[in-house]
């Protein structure tokens, strides 16, 4: 069982309806390849281990990909069975943070998909001497993924995302009208993680953007 918790206006804290802070321990459930999700969190015995385990919240992947593999085609199957885990979560106490996760974005980035391919069809490739994997002179190895971020390819990407080039980011709002809609009620979902480590937009354009914010 779970009671809904709120944020304490005053000190920011979470709180449960007594009016005592919340504290959570919890873990990633994020699956980054198909089908996306572990099937073993189908099982509600598995979140009797957790809560046993002293574990009250997990950060559980949303997969865009899984969500909208078409323009036009919503996955319900993929929304029941999330559906099912968040509720499967919420009969042993454990809340739930839902999370796009993202790590470089796309394989046409060198990263692992994290957006469908038909979004990533919406953007405009730089110039050639410039696309991925430039400045890099080859794909980075497994262990060194993260060098993609400083493609000037990824980087375009980003910017292009967050000033709505073409009105890409209302596909973002609407995985997360969809999301919000089906599982926003529900009282163990603790909140959202709106994108996975989002990098800074084109730091090529203006190196300005890798200085750390206030």
């Amino acid at each position: 069982a779970h009671a809904k918790v709120t944020i304490d206006d005053d000190t920011g804290y979470f709180v449960d309806p007594q009016g005592f802070i919340k504290l959570f321990h919890g873990i990633n459930c994020v699956h980054k390849v198909a089908p996306f999700y572990f099937p073993k969190l189908l099982d509600p015995h598995s979140f009797r281990v957790l809560r046993d385990w002293g574990i009250n919240v997990i950060r559980l992947e949303f997969n865009w990909i899984a969500l909208k593999p078409q323009e036009n085609e919503i996955s319900r199957e993929y929304l029941d069975i999330i559906e099912t885990i968040i509720d499967n979560a919420g009969l042993y106490g454990v809340y739930i943070i839902i999370d796009l996760h993202q790590d470089g974005l796309s394989k046409r980035l060198g990263a692992i998909d994290a957006v469908p391919n038909w979004f990533m069809d919406k953007i405009k490739r730089p110039p050639y001497l410039f696309q991925y994997p430039w400045p890099l002179t080859k794909d980075p190895s497994k262990s060194q993924w993260f060098l993609t971020y400083a493609t000037y390819e990824s980087a375009h990407v980003f910017e292009s995302i967050y000033k709505n080039v073409s009105g890409i980011w209302n596909y973002f709002a609407e995985y997360w009208m969809i999301t919000t809609s089906r599982f926003g009620k529900k009282d163990n979902v603790l909140g959202y993680n709106l994108i996975n480590e989002p990098p800074p937009g084109n730091f090529y354009l203006n190196p300005f953007l890798l200085l750390p914010s206030k």
